[in-house]
């Protein structure tokens, strides 16, 4: 009997539980305020791209944080819009670009492989052309703070370097 009994009390616990919704109740609509909103500023870069044989000036959208991206940018293919312009690149996507801005004398040093840095100066090696060169000292200098670009061989950080300035390649600008 006494079985019985708790079996009897188990079973109207079990329903009554059943029957509250384990503790469940409807709510009627409620609001989660008002939409978000996306702030801060967009963040641009400028990078030089190639129109026939002329330097064009173009902006992209940036990434806040990463100033060297424009040079990233010039190892890429053109968007959709800029091939539709007639604008390319001609920096090999091959070669690997990276820079550092020393900070004293607003230097961005680009250091790239495949190029040709010997007395007298800079000159076009390997996949590098010219327009090539005007590319990324141009694109370098257009990064906020940098007011010359010291372009040095990647692999062989003790050859000689060269500073230069877009002026360098003013004949290259587009006007």
């Amino acid at each position: 009997m006494r079985d019985r009994v708790l079996h009897t009390i188990a079973a109207v616990l079990a329903a009554a539980a059943l029957a509250s919704g384990c503790g469940v109740r409807p709510t009627g609509v409620v609001s989660a305020g008002s939409l978000p909103v996306a702030e801060g500023r967009s963040m641009t870069m400028t990078l030089y791209l190639v129109a026939g044989d002329k330097l064009v000036p173009v902006t992209r959208q940036g990434l806040a944080g990463h100033p060297m991206l424009p040079l990233v940018q010039l190892r890429i293919p053109v968007t959709a819009q800029e091939s539709r312009k007639g604008l390319h690149t001609e920096v090999p996507h091959t070669e690997d670009i990276s820079g550092y801005v020393v900070q004293a004398s607003r230097v961005l040093v680009a250091s790239v492989t495949g190029i040709d840095i010997g007395p007298g100066g800079l000159k076009a090696g390997g996949d590098w052309s010219r327009v090539a060169l005007g590319q990324l000292v141009c694109t370098a200098q257009a990064v906020p703070g940098v007011s010359r670009v010291k372009v040095e061989d990647a692999l062989n950080p003790d050859t000689e370097s060269a500073t230069l300035t877009c002026d360098d390649f003013s004949d290259l600008l587009a006007g």
